[in-house]
Formats: C-alpha cells, structure tokens, sequence
C-alpha cells in the first residue's frame, strides 16, 4: 500500500523519492565501479577519441570526490523526504517547508551543474548538440527539466498547497520556545 504524501503526490513523489535519488547514486557508482573513473572522466567532453586508460591522481581525486557529492545528493534527497513522509503525515504544511529547502538546495545545484557545464564545453561542441553524447545530454537537458519541476512544484502547479511555503502558515510563531499566536 502506498504511503500517504499530500505535500509531494504523483509525478513529484515519483522524480524526488525514486528516480533522482537512484540517478545519483547510480552516477555515484559508475564513476567508482563501471565504467569507471577514466571512462566517466572522458565522457565528460564528447569526444572521437578513445578513453585513456588511467587518469593522473589530481583527477581521480577530483571524480572521486564528485562520486561522494552524487552519493550524498541521492540520499539526503530519499531520506530526507522519507522522513517528512513518515513523520510528518499528519502535517502537511511542515511536510512542504522541508520539501521546499530540499528543493530549493538541489535547484540551485542543478543551476550551478548546468551553467558549469554550458560554460566548459569547448565552443564548437556547445553550438552542435549533434555532437553532444549521453551525459552532456543528461548533464543539460536532464539537469534542467528538474530545474523547470522543482519550480512547478514551488508554483503549487499539480499539488494542493498547505501554505507551508506562502507564509500562510506562520499563524503559530516559535518566540523563546513558546508558541504565540
């Protein structure tokens, strides 16, 4: 039986509680395990050129590191809504303040990623997405979909809102530990 999350129904729960959570992981274990950190470090620039087979120990640090940040992006995100699903079923309103800063963070994250990457890539790769291979495609297109969603969300398009967000529900406020109204 599914669980009851009026702050983050259908298509949201869907993207924020299983596929992206999977999709960073699962960039998390590629760059460690396969293709591996070589294969993933030249896939990054689409190129004719055959993948080196290793990489200098500044770069494998560095794809090692993004392997972390991808591992702690999939499971704060999972955990942290699970947590507001679990434990807060009866409180929509809080429900939504903690899906909002998730969100939030992850948007301006994705926004970073995607501006890094228009940003790097040689010119005349940039200008010819028929040249682009699988992951400038995700890194762009993918990245910026969740963008445009997680600001659907934030517009309440496809959700009831529980005035988490608005404002509205800040008739309690929390002033030296007492609710005052």
């Amino acid at each position: 039986m599914a669980r009851s999350f009026p702050a983050l129904p259908g298509l949201y729960a869907f993207l924020f509680l299983y596929f992206e959570p999977f999709s960073a992981i699962a960039g998390a274990l590629e760059i460690l395990i396969w293709p591996g950190t070589a294969r993933w470090h030249h896939s990054l620039v689409p190129s004719s050129a055959p993948a080196p087979a290793f990489l200098d120990a500044r770069s494998t640090m560095g794809l090692w590191h993004l392997s972390g940040g991808y591992l702690f992006l999939g499971l704060i995100e999972a955990l942290t809504l699970r947590v507001a699903r679990d434990h807060l079923s009866d409180r929509p309103a809080d429900q939504e303040r903690i899906i909002s800063a998730v969100l939030l963070s992850l948007a301006a994250y994705d926004v970073a990623f995607v501006t890094s990457t228009i940003v790097a890539l040689p010119r005349e790769i940039l200008l010819n997405p028929s040249s682009w291979n699988f992951m400038t495609h995700a890194n762009i297109w993918l990245s910026s979909v969740l963008i445009l969603v997680r600001f659907a969300w934030h517009a309440g398009i496809g959700r009831t809102s529980f005035g988490g967000i608005s404002g509205s529900a800040a008739k309690d406020k929390v002033t030296s530990g007492k609710k005052q109204k």
